[in-house]
């Protein structure tokens, strides 16, 4: 089918995230998409295109549609998921972004690291305040969420919603 991509600023994200913006075009049947950054070797990625992707013809969109491709010779396949619930209603938190930090970052040591730093990986929570990172790498890391007000993976003011898992969450090495 002939596709257009809507919305690709805010759609189209890849995790783990680029510093600059990736480019997106359709060409008839096809996306293509750019970006200026190198990538990081054996690493897994994955692009999310949320609702971005609609056939041309009658726009019905192709949700949540993912591709998923390594820089090394295996895909990732870890995963975390959880649900995020307000502490004073205990409702669901939606667009929530959960954001799992390496530990072995030398920067993520430094206090300042959300206000700094991009997360390794990334989801977003749904109406029912759930989140799944998937196509995650062994290793030690730190879970927290937040309001990301301004889109840019970043705590930006220290007054959007917060919330972390006090422990390190450690994933061990697939077995394979």
């Amino acid at each position: 089918e002939y596709l257009q991509v809507r919305g690709a600023r805010r759609q189209v994200l890849i995790s783990p995230p680029l510093e600059n913006d990736l480019e997106i075009e359709s060409v008839g049947k096809r996306i293509i998409l750019r970006w200026e950054d190198s990538l990081a070797p054996q690493t897994t990625y994955i692009i999310s295109f949320g609702q971005a992707i609609t056939d041309l013809r009658e726009g019905n969109v192709n949700d949540n549609f993912r591709y998923v491709f390594s820089t090394g010779d295996y895909l990732d396949s870890l995963a975390i998921s959880g649900t995020v619930a307000d502490a004073f209603t205990n409702g669901p938190e939606e667009k929530i972004l959960m954001a799992l930090y390496r530990q072995d970052s030398s920067r993520s040591r430094q206090d300042s690291f959300l206000f700094t730093d991009l997360p390794n990986y990334y989801a977003y929570t749904d109406a029912e305040g759930a989140f799944s990172i998937t196509n995650v790498k062994a290793g030690n890391y730190w879970l927290l969420g937040f309001a990301d007000q301004r889109d840019d993976f970043r705590l930006n003011t220290g007054r959007e919603k917060l919330t972390f898992w006090p422990h390190t969450i450690s994933l061990p090495a697939e077995d394979g």
